[in-house]
């Protein structure tokens, strides 16, 4: 489903705002009970609030992470860990050595 690992952070963070939206939205809905609007509200800020959090910090990962070239499309990717996707194609991706020498042997 998610290409790399950095495009799975930035989906969950998404399904994370959008759900934020819905809960906002819900509360304006059922605006005739104050209770349990003023509740949905406050979770909704906080999906919205958490979401951009978790933005910052995806930002401060991509920074980081370690930039090769995907042997089976040509472009360059990003890469989180030792193991990952690359964003583009989906290929798997390592940097360590004894799969690289594995790889080569089959």
């Amino acid at each position: 489903m998610f290409r790399g690992k950095l495009n799975a952070y930035r989906s969950i963070s998404l399904l994370a705002l959008l759900a934020g939206f819905l809960l906002m939205y819900g509360a304006i809905v059922s605006k005739g009970l104050p209770l349990l609007a003023g509740g949905l509200m406050v979770a909704g800020f906080l999906f919205v609030i958490g979401s951009g959090l978790s933005y910052f910090l995806i930002g401060a990962l991509s920074m980081r992470a370690v930039r090769v070239i995907c042997p089976t499309c040509g472009r360059e990717t990003k890469m989180l860990g030792m193991h990952d996707r690359c964003l583009s194609c989906g290929q798997r991706l390592t940097l360590d050595p004894r799969f690289r020498e594995e790889g080569k042997k089959e």
